[in-house]
């Protein structure tokens, strides 16, 4: 208490971390009441504490950096206390007119919004900071801005803009030789190409910045570089290198109060000892991370470690806890918007439901997790459609550099053919061979040429005619959708009900075309897998009272293998589509499946069928017939009254 008393009084007129720092009496104070208190969550809450009572006190600008302090210490462990702070630090600066202060009053909200999970509003934030710091040229200030903007992109899935702010930040740190900042880039940069699945440019920009941080005895930045190497080598399939990364970062941060990377390193142990069959020591390992990141701020790695308990208890058969843990992941996982999360929380809950046999909430929460992988599938579609846009730029840039390297070629061409032309005289047979050489080169440089410029037309048309789908047609169909459901929802005419019924049916089944119609344009070459799982998402979506349908792979490993053109997947997956539903209209069958196998695709239904020569026309036969001999291939019908129907795709 006497050190704490002593800590107060010297930083009383100098109550900001950046002056505290410079304080050595001050900092040798506040590390005895770490060292000899009850340890650094103590200190931290005892510190908060400490600068609240100075509030009193403090005016002017003083008050703005003490608020400003309050904010940053509380953050990590209470969020919602942080952004009430934030706000007032934002509300003194304001009334200072001072641009310095009000920057660092929205640099306090992008910290507290964060910590609590709103990324949106962190972001806001941090951009009005930037844009004060922009006019000031304070390079750490900026730099700080940069990576918090950075961060914010990152967790919401923009990871271009991630890596470009970052990049500009590592730029000004370089420039400024601030080596410390530069490990903590380098590490950030890593996690984001970790993010996408770039796992060796991962492992690069990780080893740099292990380089750093050990370098400059960082113990943060070294044990976070760490921590995303293990996850990088573990999707490398190099379990034994992840696993050594991850204990030495924890053996660096361990009881150091670092609740939230202490507990992101713990997740990840537990996924490698559940990958490994370990599912006790992986229980132990959620279990620790779970208490340890409830209550640190971290409500995102909180999300995950309710997920992975979930999960873990549920393959231990301790059903109880295990509904405990899912339905608190998917309510936090909703709360922050987090869809990967939510995607997951929903697959776990299906999973306990199937355990107890209760398939009616299994089935509902199948066709929501099929929902939001669908909601994830537009947002992933919607960037490759960015990429390929900037890639076509880039590529028509390249282009035009090319043609300017052709006339530069030719124009030089054209030079030699002067300078040697008196020789040429006297080799007139050895000048012909070589002017037809030349003649013959320059051909086909036009013909690469034009069939460049035809791909680059063709990817254009195509990302037009996907752009065109997804943004007028899906956009019309979404706003009919909401409007048909409020028309629904206030609804009591039931012969109308029965009618807007069939409209939201028409919607769902338009909508769902539309997105095949843009997965195959979208595609150069569709994987026999894929066709499968496309296959296998319809049929998932199938009544089950009104017919149970399966899908088999009889194909095996060659599936990968085997590639189809978009026309083609397409013809073949309506041609499936239009037998699954010929059979719940006319079979009458309990079951049917759908068999891939080597060189065919099945069809079959075990109900009453039908007379060849009778139903020919009736079954839309001659169009299914007609899609597949389009593409080269051949349909094949067998049919027996009173034991069903089997409809064969000859590839």
């Amino acid at each position: 208490m006497i050190l704490l008393l002593l800590y107060k009084r010297l930083t009383l007129n100098h109550p900001h971390k950046t002056v505290v720092k410079k304080h050595w009496l001050s900092k040798l104070l506040l590390l005895a009441i770490v060292s000899f208190g009850t340890g650094v969550s103590f200190a931290q809450n005892t510190l908060v504490d400490s600068l609240i009572d100075e509030l009193p006190n403090s005016n002017g600008k003083a008050k703005v950096l003490l608020l400003s302090d309050i904010c940053y210490y509380l953050s990590p462990e209470d969020a919602e206390k942080s952004i009430e702070y934030a706000n007032k630090c934002l509300t003194a600066a304001k009334k200072l007119g001072d641009e310095d202060l009000i920057a660092e009053g929205f640099n306090s909200q992008g910290i507290a919004y964060y910590a609590y999970g709103d990324y949106d509003a962190s972001l806001k934030a941090n951009m009005n900071a930037l844009k004060i710091r922009q006019k000031s040229g304070d390079p750490r200030g900026l730099i700080s801005s940069y990576n918090k903007i950075a961060n914010c992109y990152h967790d919401t899935g923009d990871y271009p803009k991630a890596i470009e702010y970052n990049l500009k930040a590592l730029k000004l740190a370089e420039e400024n030789d601030f080596v410390a900042y530069q490990g903590m880039l380098l590490a950030n940069i890593g996690e984001i190409y970790k993010s996408q699945r770039k796992f060796k440019k991962a492992i690069n920009y990780n080893q740099k910045a292990i380089n750093l941080a050990q370098l400059t005895s960082d113990t943060i930045a070294w044990a976070k570089a760490l921590n995303n190497g293990g996850v990088a080598y573990r999707k490398i399939g190099k379990p034994d290198s992840s696993e050594i990364m991850y204990h030495q970062a924890l053996d660096l941060i361990e009881g150091r109060g670092l609740r939230d990377l202490e507990g992101a390193l713990l997740l990840n142990l537990g996924v490698l000892a559940s990958q490994n069959e370990k599912e006790k020591i992986a229980f132990g390992y959620y279990r620790r991370a779970w208490m340890l990141l409830d209550g640190s701020g971290d409500r995102h790695g909180l999300s995950v470690a309710y997920t992975n308990l979930g999960n873990t208890y549920l393959q231990m058969n301790q059903l109880d806890s295990a509904l405990f843990f899912l339905e608190k992941s998917n309510a936090l996982s909703k709360e922050l918007n987090l869809k990967k999360q939510v995607l997951d929380s929903y697959k776990g809950l299906s999973r306990y439901y199937k355990v107890v046999d209760n398939y009616r909430k299994a089935y509902y929460y199948d066709s929501i997790a099929e929902t939001v992988k669908d909601e994830l599938l537009n947002e992933k579609n919607a960037l490759v459609l960015e990429e390929l846009n900037l890639k076509y730029n880039t590529e028509k840039k390249e282009k035009k550099i090319a043609e300017q390297k052709l006339l530069v070629e030719e124009s030089n061409s054209r030079i030699r053919t002067i300078v040697f032309g008196f020789i040429i005289f006297f080799l007139l047979v050895a000048a012909a061979s070589i002017f037809m050489v030349q003649r013959q080169k320059r051909l086909r440089r036009d013909i690469q040429l034009e069939q460049e410029r035809a791909k680059i037309q063709i990817q254009e048309e195509k990302l037009r005619i996907s752009r065109d789908l997804h943004d007028n047609i899906g956009a019309q169909l979404t706003l009919f959708k909401n409007k048909l459901e409020g028309i629904q929802s206030h609804n009591k005419n039931t012969m109308l009900q029965e009618r807007l019924d069939e409209l939201d049916n028409y919607a769902n089944s338009t909508m769902q075309q539309l997105r095949e119609a843009i997965w195959t344009i979208q595609s150069d070459e569709v994987t026999f897998n894929e066709l499968i799982g496309k296959v296998a998402s319809f049929v998932q979506k199938i009544d089950r009272e009104k017919m149970a349908f399966s899908v088999e792979n009889e194909v095996g490993e060659s599936a990968p293998e085997i590639v189809l053109q978009p026309l083609q997947a397409i013809a073949i997956f309506r041609v499936i589509q239009e037998a699954i539903n010929n059979s719940l209209k006319h079979s009458e069958s309990p079951r049917g499946h759908v068999l891939f196998q080597e060189g065919k695709i099945i069809v079959q239904d075990y109900g009453k069928g039908f007379d060849l020569e009778l139903a020919e026309t009736g079954y839309g036969l001659v169009n299914m017939r007609a899609r597949m001999e389009e593409q080269g291939y051949q349909l094949g019908l067998k049919s027996v009254p009173g034991e069903g129907t089997e409809i064969t795709i000859h590839l």
